[in-house]
Parts: structure tokens; C-alpha cells; sequence
């Protein structure tokens, strides 16, 4: 049986320096003589050790008399029952409404308290490391103060609506907590309030809760769940080690989780983040051993996410449906997942970030929802078992922007997909205005590509080492090609355009952005183009426009064009003869370098300048013939840039004005055999004269452009092998 000590009324007064103590049996208080009050305030004696005596269950008493006056006891002072070690119980008057810091702490003995409803405020630690197995709390208490029951034995709490907040480490070590349960006004758990309490099993987190603090749950081993309302903060380590927990339910709160908020939280076996999470800090998820599953919902807000949040998890499946922003270097977020075998990216996702699922050793397949537009740097790359990418359509592939090849999950050798489809022949429909950057990186599986119309822009390196690509079409006027974009593409043989003006129009940046730079043939409305004259419409030939080209060897560049650009010409091997119309006022850089030619007829009175003062630059060499307009000898020759050409030659570059005679009354021309049907002369474009054959003669002529003359008129050919 229970032994309970009866206090005595036996009054001992002692005045202290400003308030008056008193002195009743065991207990020392603490008395107020304004408000007649009294708080116990120790149990020991003046040396400061405990009454021998004080054991089993103490009554408290709701008042004491001293002399003529009644005090009421409100309050049991801090430390006042502090390490009573024979302490097994207290019953605190309707009287009392505070308890002070550590009033029972370490009365290890002491498993029963009767709080009255009266008690309103309890102190930091006021039954800490106590033997309490049960705790009624009625009053109206607004706080859970730190350490109020840590290290108890408590097995259920049920806390008053009127809590608020429950301070750190309140519940600490509660090693046989099964369940706790709070009112619908709890707004904070504060760090470390129910650590280490491996068995509980059940909490309520009400819609008013807005804080968890760090630890707060950590090593809560029996937690099979935590579904929350409204949650804004989740702090560092608050489930860690919570290794019962297989569901989470984060709730529509503008939600930040902490570092190593769930980490080792071993029954995860999938997670959702809904778009109301804002942030997940550095290891969030870490060794969630049986985490297979993570789905990252669809949402207009960026995703921040920490160093490595899912590291040494097993997911094999991954949802990511917005922007993710990264705290720490992008690699170490997602490269530790080496289970991850298919990835989906959602469509609130416009952005990858550079590196972010690089080195996935197990990826196999990725799916892109239809916003993405840009990818990062090296964001794919060390990605080698990844097989099949897919995306909902063509247009939303074409449209985003890779900044290099290994941004690009296609750099692997994986399969395009599009609606189900494999890519190798890329048709693009009308109204697709661009191709973005490093769009198809070796992807070997292509063959041809169909351009729309509309198309304005193909990005740098967009096509560049597909090797299988044998032939592009372009439906409209070229675009603006990237540097490189068709690089390493060896097996292009053919490149197709609606006619020449389309083709000489643009130009291109550099020579390896021109199809053309690797061989290929170009066809015009059809046909191959060998020898070139340049219709009416046609104000400048464009940069790189021909460059490498080595099927034209006469050049006609007349009609309205009065620039020829960078390169446009360079390194045609077989062009030997150039005429420039009287419009041309200037020659880029390069325009002719690396060509052989041996005539170059000038129809501009007024010298075309260079778009450098170096002659070799603009035609590689200065042994050509040049025919220029009579009378304009001395200005040529007097130019600093064509003074460099030995031989300037004038000639009647006026021509016929008006003829007597069609083509068909003067020669038959049959493929390269011409046949004269009445006396002819032909010349070259250059207007030198190399043959003159009477009626009924024929000859066969070498491929090239070639005026044909009779004595009343006079004809432009092109002869074809």
C-alpha cells in the first residue's frame, strides 16, 4: 500500500530579503500578502537536502493559515519537487494554476499526478525523467513547454484544444508513448518533441499545424503514417529513423522539407510531392531502402532541391512534373539513384537544369512532356544503358534548345519516339518556326528530313554525326542555319530546295552549317544544280552559300545581285569561269578562295571592292584573266585590290540589245553535242571566243556556261554532261 504523507501544521516563519517564506511540516513556501498567495517552492531542508521522509503520494493543499490569514497555493515553484527520488505520486489542489520549471523533474519514483483544471501554464521540464504513466491535462493550457515530459512513461496523451505549440523535446524519450492526440489549435511542434518515442503509433497532425521542427519525430519507429493539412515547415531530421513509416501525405501546404527530414525511413516505398512543396533540402529522402517509386507533381512554381535528396534510394521510377533550381552541384542530385531505369518529365517542367540526371548508370527510358524548352549542360550525359526517349510530338521536340550533345539524352544511341513512333524519316509540318540546338546529336537512326516553309532557324550542331542522314529537303527559303549543324553528317548525298533563289538567299553561318560542305548534291525545283546563273530576285549570294561545291564551273552572278558574301564560293574545285554582273559592288571575304579560275569577267564600270584588302583572301590567287567594261582599264588596274591581277583585259561587255533570229533557227542543242544550224561563234562566259562552226557542223562541248553568237544575235547555254 501506498504511503501518504499528511502535511503538519506545524508554521516555522523566516523573513528572506523581500518576501516571506514560510515553513510547514516538509514544504517551504513562498507567501504574497497583497494577493494571499502561496507557492511551494522546496522540499528540502536549510542544507539543502531532502526530507528523508517524503514519500508515496503528496496532497498538496489548497490553502494554508498563518496567524489570522488564509493564503491560497497557486503554484508549485521551479525545482520545488526536483530529484525527490521517493516521490510516487502528487495531487495538486483546484487551487493551483502554475507549475514552475523543473518542479518534478527526476522523481524517478513518481508515476501518478493529478492536475486540476485550474493548472493554465506548466514550466520547462516540470515532470521530466518522472516515472508518469498518465497525464490528464483539462485546463487551459496555450503551451507544451520544453522537456515538460520527457523521459516519462506515459502511454497516451490527449491534449486540450487550447495547446498551441509544444516546445522542444516536451515528449523526448516517452519510450512506452503509444498515441498522441492534440486539439484542432496545435500550430507547432517544436524540435525534438517526441524523439525517440519508438513506440508511438499514432498522432493527429490537425489542419492549424504549420511547423515540425528538427527531430521532432526522429527515431519514432512504430509511425506507420503522417498525413498532413496545411504544413508549411518540416525541419532537419524530424522523421529520420522513423523506419515503420511506408505513407506520407504532405498536404496543400507552401511546404520546405529539411535536410534528412525522412531519411532512413525504410517501409517508404513510394512518395508523392504535391506542387503546394516549395523545397526539399540535402538528403530529404536519404537511404529510404525500399523507396521505388517517386512522383514529383505538376506545378507552376520552381522546385528547390538539396544535395543528393533521394542518395542511396532504389527508385525505379521517376515523375518530375515542374522546374527544379538546385542548391548544390546538379550531379549529386539524382546520380546516386542507380536504380532509376524510367524517368517521366511532366509539362510544367520548361527547364532542365545543366548535369541533373547525368550519370544514371541504369536509365533506360526517358519521357518529355510538351513544355520542356531548354536543357542544360552535360544533363544526360554517362547515361550508356538509355535506350528510348519519347515525347508527345514533334513540334514540342524540335522546339527545345539542348546546350550541348550530352544534354541531349539521343547522344546515348536511344531511339526517338514521337506519339508512340520511331523517328528515322523526319517530316516537319508547316508552321514549326525552329530547330533547336544539338536536337538530334548522333542519332543514327535518321535518314532524311523534311523542312517546313515556316521554318526560320536551325540550331548549332542540331544534326550534327547523324550518320545515316542521306538527304534534307528544304520547302521554302533556307533558314538560319547554326554553326555545325550538319557536321560529321557523311552520308548526306543529297539536299533539296524549291529553287535557286531560295537556296543563295540566306547564306549560313559557318561552312560546316551547309549541307552542302560534306558532299552532298544540291537539287533545285527538281533539278541538279551544276552550273549557276543566278535569276532576277536574288539582291546578294549569301554567306557559305557554295562552299565546297564541286559540280559548278561556270558562275553567272548576275541579274540584281550586288554582294557576294563570306565564302560563298570557297573551295569550289571545279569552278573555273565567273561572270559578275554590273550590279556587284562587293566580294566577301573568301567569296572565291580555294577556286581554280582562269577567267573572271567584271561587268561593273566602278571596281567591286573586297570586303578585305587582301586579294588573296578574296580569290585564293590572282592568275585569272579579268574582262572588264571598255574604258574602265585604268580604274581597275589603279584599285588596290584588283591592281593585283596581272592581266585586265577590256572588252565590249555591252552585248545584244535586240535579235533577228530564235535559238531554234541558230544551233540544236542535245545534252553537250550542239549543232549549227546557220554560222555560230561560241565563246566563254568570259567572252573569249573558242570555236567558230558553219551550218550543218556539230561539236561537243565540255560542261559550263557559254554565249553562242550569229551575225544578228546572240544566246546564253548552260551545257550539262
Amino acid at each position: 500500500m501506498k504511503r501518504f504523507v499528511f502535511l503538519a501544521l506545524t508554521v516555522v516563519v523566516s523573513l528572506l530579503s523581500k518576501a516571506e517564506r514560510v515553513e510547514i511540516g516538509q514544504l517551504r513556501y513562498d507567501l504574497n500578502d497583497d494577493a494571499l498567495t502561496a507557492e511551494v517552492i522546496s522540499h528540502m531542508d536549510d542544507s539543502g537536502f531532502n526530507y528523508p521522509d517524503l514519500t508515496g503520494t503528496i496532497t498538496i493543499p489548497s490553502a494554508i493559515t498563518i496567524g489570522d490569514k488564509e493564503y491560497s497555493v497557486t503554484a508549485i515553484g521551479n525545482s520545488a519537487f526536483y530529484t525527490c527520488e521517493g516521490l510516487e505520486g502528487a495531487v495538486l489542489p483546484p487551487t493551483v494554476t502554475r507549475i514552475g520549471n523543473y518542479a518534478f523533474s527526476q522523481c524517478i519514483g513518481m508515476s501518478m499526478i493529478v492536475l486540476p483544471a485550474s493548472v493554465n501554464e506548466i514550466g520547462v521540464g516540470a515532470f521530466a525523467n518522472t516515472a508518469l504513466r498518465e497525464v490528464e491535462l483539462t485546463g487551459e493550457i496555450t503551451s507544451i513547454p520544453s522537456l515538460a515530459f520527457a523521459g516519462t512513461d506515459l502511454e497516451i496523451v490527449n491534449l486540450p484544444s487550447s495547446v498551441v505549440s509544444i516546445g522542444s523535446s516536451a515528449f523526448a524519450d516517452c519510450s512506452r508513448l503509444r498515441e498522441i492526440n492534440v486539439g484542432h489549435n496545435l500550430t507547432d511542434i517544436g524540435d525534438g518533441a517526441f524523439e525517440r518515442c519508438h513506440s508511438l503509433e499514432t498522432v493527429n497532425f490537425p489542419a492549424t499545424l504549420l511547423t515540425v521542427g528538427q527531430r521532432a519525430f526522429k527515431g519514432c519507429s512504430s509511425l506507420p503514417r503522417a498525413d498532413f493539412d496545411s504544413v508549411i515547415t518540416i525541419g532537419q531530421n524530424a522523421f529520420e529513423k522513423c523506419t515503420s513509416l511506408a505513407g506520407i501525405d504532405f498536404g496543400s501546404g507552401n511546404l520546405t522539407i529539411g535536410d534528412y527530414a525522412f531519411s532512413e525511413c525504410g517501409a517508404l516505398e513510394d512518395v508523392v510531392i504535391p506542387a503546394s512543396v516549395d523545397e526539399i533540402g540535402g538528403c530529404a529522402f536519404y537511404d529510404c531502402l525500399a523507396l521505388k517509386s517517386l512522383r514529383i507533381e505538376n506545378g507552376d512554381k520552381n522546385f528547390i532541391l538539396g544535395g543528393a535528396p533521394f542518395a542511396n534510394d532504389p527508385v525505379e521510377e521517376m515523375f518530375i512534373g515542374r522546374n527544379v533550381i538546385t542548391t548544390n552541384k546538379n550531379d549529386n542530385v539524382f546520380s546516386s539513384n542507380k536504380n532509376l531505369t524510367r524517368l517521366i518529365l511532366g509539362d510544367g517542367m520548361t527547364s532542365i537544369p545543366p548535369e541533373l540526371f547525368s550519370y544514371l548508370p541504369a536509365l533506360q527510358e526517358v519521357t518529355f512532356g510538351f513544355n520542356v524548352a531548354e536543357v542544360g549542360y552535360d544533363a544526360f550525359a554517362s547515361c550508356p544503358m538509355l535506350t528510348t526517349v519519347r515525347c508527345k510530338g514533334i513540334a514540342e521536340w524540335v522546339n527545345i534548345d539542348f546546350l550541348d550533345s550530352t544534354a541531349n539524352p539521343l547522344n546515348s544511341g536511344a531511339t526517338l519516339y514521337v506519339d508512340g513512333t520511331p523517328v528515322s524519316s523526319l517530316i516537319l509540318p508547316e508552321g514549326i518556326v525552329k530547330i533547336g540546338e544539338n536536337n538530334f546529336p548522333g542519332y543514327s537512326k535518321l535518314t532524311d528530313a523534311t523542312l517546313p516553309s515556316s521554318l526560320t532557324s536551325v540550331g548549332e550542331q542540331a544534326f550534327m554525326d547523324c550518320s545515316g542522314l542521306t538527304s534534307v529537303t528544304f520547302r521554302g527559303s533556307i533558314p538560319s542555319v547554326g554553326g555545325s549543324a550538319f557536321r560529321g553528317c557523311e552520308s548526306l548525298v543529297e539536299v533539296y530546295c524549291p529553287s535557286l533563289e531560295a537556296w543563295l538567299g540566306n547564306g549560313f553561318e559557318i561552312a560546316l552549317a551547309n549541307p552542302l560542305s560534306y558532299g552532298a548534291r544540291l537539287y533545285a525545283d527538281g533539278k541538279l544544280i551544276e552550273d549557276i546563273a543566278i535569276p532576277s530576285g536574288v539582291a546578294a549570294v549569301g554567306n557559305f552559300a557554295l562552299v565546297g561545291y564541286d559540280l559548278v564551273s561556270c558562275a553567272e552572278i548576275c541579274g540584281d545581285v550586288t554582294e557576294v558574301d563570306r565564302s560563298a564560293f570557297e573551295d569550289c574545285a571545279s569552278l573555273t569561269e565567273i561572270d559578275l554582273g554590273g550590279a556587284v559592288k562587293t566580294l566577301g571575304n573568301r567569296a572565291f578562295n580555294g577556286a581554280p579560275l582562269t577567267s573572271i569577267t567584271s561587268r561593273n564600270s566602278v571596281p567591286p571592292t573586297f570586303a578585305t584588302s587582301s586579294t588573296i583572301a578574296t580569290f585564293g590567287a590572282y592568275d585569272a584573266v579579268v574582262y572588264v567594261p571598255v574604258g574602265s582599264l585604268d580604274a581597275y588596274r589603279s584599285d588596290k585590290s584588283w591592281c593585283n591581277f596581272a592581266n585586265i583585259v577590256e572588252k565590249d561587255l555591252s552585248g545584244i540589245e535586240s535579235t533577228t533570229i530564235s535559238e531554234d533557227e541558230a544551233f540544236l542543242l542535245d545534252g553537250n553535242n550542239i549543232k549549227a544550224l546557220c554560222d555560230i561563234a561560241i565563246f566563254d562566259i568570259g567572252g573569249r571566243e573558242l570555236r567558230h562552226i558553219y551550218a550543218g557542223m556539230s561539236l561537243t562541248l565540255d560542261s559550263g556556261m557559254y554565249m553562242v553568237s550569229t551575225a544578228t544575235a546572240a544566246f546564253k547555254i548552260a551545257v550539262r554532261q
